[in-house]
């Protein structure tokens, strides 16, 4: 299953012992979670529908939908943050052949990209919006972002090879505000494989660093802060794979797939969601657990069809999941699941791609 946020970007969307001591387990049967607390929330997903044959970026909260871009051009959103009433989504809208970075706030859209250059808006956190564009004296794709004044930084040199940044992450940990960004850069000029990049750390100085294998492709998707200010990285690496910084990476399942969606509870619980490839179908999994223990796998959509995770939210113990889910037509559906009970979005031809709860 290939989601309209995988066709805009193209090809691309502290020990040993940390991840060599992790076990891994299975369980199916619909994926149903247990919380220990219950939750009264808001529940806002984002991505898109398809109306009258065009992609239109979609916000649904609690499952009620609101056009984010007027249909005439395709169009998907990519990303959610909301800072008190402040609701931020970033967004991909096409101009003819043209992706261009869009961001919408509480009603306005307002334009990231030039409309020249080709500009991807791929996720958002605390309002600022992560992604990539074409540098126009190179012609390769720089990853970077954009504050919230539009100004776009950039974190990849364009003059070696292509990056693409998919992921970011901003949290405050011990009075130090911490960002960081993951993605995929090229190998080299000469080699169509990507390596998975880092880009953050624990000094004052951020800096780009790779993780997966010269020989595999690999992909960072989604990364997440933990409560001492370390980075977890999804993706993958030929297989769903998770990444802490400089340690080697753990993988997640044996087979084919990848890690979309990262959430981290305190230093070392992850969830993780994405798909495996199961007898040539996509299966939604999340991968969840202590690092230092042992990661379940958890099947959460239905294995007769194709299906995928996005992205996931945990609050006080309950999961929020965004994702879709094919039918017996093969047309796929927008859902989120909270903790394994399927919520039906969008009509058919929709894909919901990110997630945010708030808690009433």
């Amino acid at each position: 299953m290939k989601t309209l946020l995988q066709s805009f970007m193209g090809s691309f969307l502290v020990t040993l012992f940390f991840f060599s001591s992790c076990s891994k387990s299975s369980s199916s049967g619909g994926g149903s979670t247990t919380p220990t607390d219950s939750i009264n929330a808001d529940v806002y997903v984002v991505g898109y529908e398809t109306i009258a044959g065009v992609a239109v970026a979609k916000l649904w909260k609690n499952g009620v939908g609101t056009n984010l871009t007027d249909g005439k051009r395709t169009a998907g959103a990519t990303g959610i943050s909301i800072i008190g009433s402040d609701i931020y989504i970033s967004i991909i809208e096409y101009s003819g052949n043209i992706p261009v970075a869009k961001l919408w706030k509480n009603g306005q859209l307002y334009n990231l990209g030039n409309g020249v250059q080709y500009s991807w808006a791929t996720g958002i956190s605390e309002g600022v919006v992560v992604g990539a564009r074409n540098d126009a004296a190179t012609g390769r794709t720089t990853a970077g972002y954009w504050s919230g004044d539009g100004v776009f930084t950039q974190i990849s040199n364009p003059a070696f090879q292509n990056a693409y940044a998919n992921g970011i992450h901003i949290k405050r940990v011990n009075n130090v505000l911490k960002t960081s960004v993951c993605g995929d850069i090229d190998v080299s000029n000469s080699l169509a494989s990507k390596n998975t990049f880092f880009w953050g750390g624990q000094n004052s100085n951020p800096t780009l660093s790779t993780l997966g294998l010269v020989n595999e492709n690999s992909f960072g998707k989604a990364c997440f802060i933990n409560d001492n200010g370390f980075t977890y990285i999804a993706g993958r690496q030929n297989v769903p794979t998770l990444w802490f910084e400089g340690v080697p990476s753990m993988k997640l399942s044996d087979s084919l797939g990848n890690a979309n969606g990262l959430f981290v509870v305190g230093y070392t619980n992850i969830y993780a969601v994405g798909y495996e490839i199961n007898n040539r179908k996509f299966i939604g999994k999340l991968w969840k657990g202590d690092t230092r223990g042992s990661i379940q796998s958890v099947t959460i959509t239905n294995t007769q069809y194709n299906g995928n995770l996005n992205a996931i939210k945990v609050v006080d113990g309950n999961e929020f999941i965004a994702g879709e889910e094919a039918d017996a037509s093969g047309f796929y559906f927008a859902k989120y699941w909270k903790n394994g009970k399927a919520v039906a979005l969008g009509g058919s031809n929709s894909s919901a791609v990110a997630i945010w709860v708030v808690k009433k």
